[in-house]
């Protein structure tokens, strides 16, 4: 089917693209008299991006709109997949929106999806190719907005994603698929006492919101049988498991053990309290009092985790560690600090998926992780510890440097005798 066919869309027939042209620059010509310029009208914020798309991509990418018999406009889903609206106000940074961006170039060209999101959100530009974006402050008035957006532009024939852990506060028309990653929200056990008091809040409202609403998601998804087992276990239904991987098929990775490395272990992970960096950072106070110091690389936001960089400048003074921050990075950052390190170290207490884990093992990179199912899900790492205690986080390390495990300072048996019979003033 060509650009150039022509479709019903009114008593005289017209190309999509032509309809599209005028209804973009608030012309409507065609079908004035057959009273259906009402559901013409909710279109209207779409046309500039759906006549480029048209243009671009042809009309099947987007679906043909015919006259019906009474007449109303109809989509024909025997012509063209099901308009994708994906809900993700809340994501903007971090693991959410690589994925996120992940799931939008793998959809780019194939149908029309439209991204309701917050306006911090930068998409990949490989990703915009039939997407309409539609942006929402962060804030809860903004949140509210975004709801009421879904609610008014889904329909029947629709299919729609909810991204952000949260499932739409009304029922939907379109069936409802939840893509459901943060381990707070559904296991109960992890408490949310290192967080401050606005991010408890948060969270604590959120959990209320998942399970009251709940019922508004047709389907879940989780990224591993881990998170599905805690699922079923708290809402007693069932999740579907569909982990992926946020790397273009195309990615080919050069040899990682060929490159130099500049630091012996990274961390790639935000500050949360989960994340555990403090017991990671007094592990290499505890390496440095045995002798050993190897250099870690950090990627935590100089505005958010104030006092985790605070302690880290404490411990390097104190206890002469080698640990260093590279702030929050980019994507394309993010891969060199892969590649300028030799291991990855991850002492997270809980995860929903754990990108990086992936990330790494796709390099062929060591891993250092939790002794935990969450890690066992996705990798076989090459040394692991208990993530609660930083002597066991610490030995691993040495065990991965083919060092002595035991970090207590050995004496001879004179020094012994001597700290012994040497009296205390």
């Amino acid at each position: 089917m060509s650009e150039s066919a022509t479709y019903q869309l009114a008593p005289q027939n017209r190309p999509i693209s032509d309809y599209l042209w005028h209804r973009a620059y608030g012309n409507l010509t065609l079908g004035a008299e057959n009273g259906w310029n009402k559901r013409a009208e909710k279109l209207k914020a779409f046309c500039p991006e759906l006549r480029a798309a048209a243009l671009s991509q042809g009309p099947i990418a987007y679906g043909i709109y015919r006259m019906g018999s009474d007449p109303e406009l109809a989509f024909d889903e025997a012509e063209s997949p099901r308009r994708l609206i994906i809900h993700a106000p809340n994501v903007h940074s971090g693991g959410g929106a690589v994925l996120l961006n992940a799931i939008l170039r793998a959809s780019a060209g194939s149908r029309e999806v439209v991204l309701i999101c917050d306006q911090r959100m930068k998409v990949d530009p490989e990703a915009q190719s039939c997407l309409i974006t539609r942006r929402f402050a962060p804030t809860v008035f903004g949140r509210l907005a975004a709801e009421r957006e879904i609610r008014n532009i889904t329909t029947e024939s629709d299919l729609v994603l909810s991204f952000g852990n949260l499932p739409p506060i009304y029922r939907l028309k379109a069936a409802t698929v939840l893509f459901l990653q943060n381990r707070y929200l559904v296991d109960a056990a992890m408490p949310l006492s290192g967080f401050r008091l606005g991010a408890r809040i948060r969270l604590s409202a959120e959990r209320v919101w998942l399970r009251r609403r709940l019922r508004n998601a047709d389907r879940v998804i989780v990224q591993t049988d881990t998170m599905a087992a805690l699922f079923e276990k708290r809402f007693g239904r069932k999740a579907e498991v569909a982990g992926f991987d946020s790397r273009q098929p195309e990615s080919v990775l050069a040899d990682y053990a060929a490159r130099k490395k500049l630091h012996d272990f990274t961390y790639i992970s935000s500050g949360e309290p989960h994340k555990n960096h403090r017991t990671l950072i007094e592990a290499w106070s505890l390496l440095s009092e045995g002798g050993v110091t190897p250099s870690l690389s950090l990627t935590l936001s100089t505005r958010d985790s104030a006092d985790l960089l605070a302690l880290v400048e404490k411990t390097n003074s104190q206890k002469h560690t080698r640990i260093v921050n590279l702030g929050q990075l980019s994507a394309s950052e993010v891969d060199s600090a892969y590649d300028s390190s030799g291991a990855l170290i991850f002492p997270s207490l809980g995860e929903s998926f754990g990108l990086p884990l992936v990330e790494a093992a796709e390099r062929g990179m060591p891993i250092l992780a939790s002794e935990l199912d969450y890690v066992r899900d996705l990798v076989v790492p090459a040394e692991t510890f208990d993530p609660r205690s930083p002597r066991s986080i610490a030995r691993a390390v040495c065990r991965f440097m083919k060092l002595p495990p035991d970090l207590n300072v050995s004496v001879t048996a004179g020094d012994f005798l001597k700290q012994v019979c040497e009296e205390k003033h």
